[in-house]
């Protein structure tokens, strides 16, 4: 099972990243909730490398005995309050049946460097390695506005050991960190197919044209259009015959 999911983001997008902490089971990291420097070759080459995680309000406060900050924590529950956002709703017998239940919360986990003073204080400005988590706090909901967003730390500190990141691509290209996947491996040929398609489709319709000749030029101009059921035609100079098409 484990290996299957690994698979997949592999060979549909070209790049598969593990989250791998000690004594723990590796865990793929969706690349929709990944951020990271987009022109690095490698996650360990960027500054930054953040996942979005969705949690509970009591996953959340489950966190405090890890460290986490309990009134920031709290904080950040009270601006999602209200907000029933745990799943979008489905479709079933055509009907629309709506899902709620408590929010789910988004946080962020990130492994980059900052300056020194953010994490311990004081005036140090040299840069150092760090995790931080952190979500939006209640101005940052109420205002509604990206420029504004109010963050609420949740825990944050130096962090010394490797980033438990391991990016792997199926195949490289220049200039960008994500690899290259079957589905765009497949570009090519697709765009051959589809110029194959639409010859045939003209061709197709060529051939479905119903077109005739005659040695008269008083004949009417278009027999499809300018004729009706039963009319007799009659040519000076020759048969009308069809033209073959196919």
């Amino acid at each position: 099972a484990d290996l299957n999911e690994f698979k997949d983001p592999l060979l549909e997008y070209g790049s598969l990243v593990l989250y791998v902490m000690k004594n723990r089971k590796p865990k793929v990291i969706p690349l929709q909730r990944y951020f990271v420097d987009p022109t690095v070759k490698r996650s360990k080459d960027s500054r930054f490398n953040t996942i979005k995680h969705t949690m509970t309000p009591q996953a959340l406060r489950d966190k405090v005995k890890d460290g986490w900050d309990a009134v920031a924590v709290e904080a950040i529950i009270e601006a999602h309050s209200g907000k029933a956002n745990a799943s979008n709703s489905y479709e079933d017998d055509g009907g629309v049946n709506k899902v709620t239940s408590s929010a789910l919360i988004d946080v962020y986990e990130r492994y980059g460097w900052l300056e020194h003073n953010m994490i311990h204080g004081g005036e140090d400005t040299r840069e150092i390695y760090t995790l931080t988590i952190s979500g939006f706090g209640p101005n940052a909901i109420k205002k509604g506005n990206k420029e504004d967003e109010e963050v609420e730390c949740l825990y944050k500190t130096e962090w010394t050991g490797d980033m438990p990141i391991i990016d792997h691509h199926l195949h490289k290209t220049h200039g960008r960190w994500q690899g290259i996947g079957i589905v765009e491996l497949l570009y090519p040929i697709q765009q051959r197919m589809n110029e194959v398609c639409n010859q045939k489709r003209i061709s197709m319709e060529i051939s479905m044209l119903h077109l005739f000749q005659t040695a008269d030029p008083t004949v009417l101009n278009n027999i499809l259009s300018d004729l009706e059921n039963g009319d007799i035609i009659t040519s000076k100079k020759g048969d009308i015959k069809p033209i073959a098409t196919e």
